[in-house]
């Protein structure tokens, strides 16, 4: 696996970690996602634009995970991230890293990451954009005209 570093699209996803659980949701089209257990772990890590190596090192660390299945874990919760449209690339790699400033249960038994999609708020948030100044919206046609505005 090479170096890669992706980081969230915050124009459009709103993220938190709690009680070792990541929740994020796309408030652009009302679709949400639930990293639990390592995809929490890992989210964190590439929340804070560490690269696919250094997220791949500390879950070695944390859990104990054989090196080719941590990389292979972070490449695929990336390329599924990526696909979703919660990160993108980050060619120009201008941001530093940040730390890790949160506390997570003990970590248990690793399971690999699995990102959980809802699509139930989808409707609901088509009716009532959550952020006013969110434009682009893929439910409202060109120049149309949003709620409110």
């Amino acid at each position: 696996m090479t170096e890669r570093r992706v980081r969230p699209r915050d124009d459009e996803i709103a993220a938190s970690v709690i009680d070792g659980e990541a929740l994020i949701i796309n408030l652009s089209n009302g679709v949400y996602y639930s990293l639990p257990g390592s995809g929490a772990f890992i989210w964190a890590f590439l929340e804070r634009e560490h690269d696919t190596e250094a997220t791949a090192a500390a879950v070695v660390d944390r859990y104990g995970v054989a090196p080719d299945r941590a990389r292979s874990d972070v490449e695929g919760l990336v390329d599924r991230l990526v696909a979703e449209g919660i990160v993108t690339d980050d060619v120009a790699n201008e941001r530093e890293a940040r730390a890790l400033d949160l506390e997570f249960p003990a970590p248990g038994t690793y399971a690999p990451p699995t990102l959980e999609r809802y699509a139930d708020m989808e409707d609901l948030l088509a009716l009532d954009p959550p952020m006013p100044g969110i434009a682009n919206l893929p439910w409202q046609s060109e120049g149309e005209a949003r709620p409110g505005s």
